[in-house]
């Protein structure tokens, strides 16, 4: 997310952002991650 405040803005840059905050959200969920952090 650092990199997020170090680019300049473009429609083009926030749909990268958007899909791969997307995308990382449905692989923490297909993995089932917040499992494996309750168990910590």
């Amino acid at each position: 997310m650092f990199g997020l405040g170090a680019v300049k803005r473009s429609v083009r840059g926030d749909e990268m952002w958007r899909v791969w905050i997307e995308r990382t959200c449905a692989q923490v969920r297909d993995l089932d991650s917040y499992s494996a952090l309750a168990a910590l």
